[in-house]
């Protein structure tokens, strides 16, 4: 007889902790997202661009960021330099020097 009741007490605890995680999951704060001011505005953009031999290209793609319209604190490039043979790595080089965003350069197999 003790060992019912004491499934049955087991039984009622779990029930009423299964109720107060529903009720905690479906309260209207819950419903209406995170309180104000818990997150930031606007999201953090990490961009990754792989490039390899784009030196021709490499200038339409930072004339692009540059006129993106995210503040620069929400922003940042990673370019990666798969093992280019061109000019690629100098041009990324050169406008990571003045990027107006947060701009990190990788590089990737040998470098010539």
């Amino acid at each position: 007889m003790t060992a019912a009741w004491l499934l049955l007490l087991l039984v009622g605890a779990y029930a009423a902790g299964l109720a107060y995680l529903r009720w905690h999951w479906l309260r209207p704060q819950a419903r209406g997202g995170a309180p104000e001011g818990a997150l930031p505005a606007s999201p953090f953009i990490s961009l990754l661009v792989v490039v390899r031999n784009e030196a021709a290209n490499l200038p339409l793609l930072f004339d692009g960021l540059r006129r993106q319209d995210l503040s620069p604190e929400a922003f940042e490039l990673h370019l990666v330099d798969d093992a280019s043979t061109d000019p690629t790595y100098a041009l990324a080089e050169a406008f990571a020097a003045e990027a107006p965003f947060a701009m990190q350069l990788h590089r990737l197999g040998p470098h010539l």
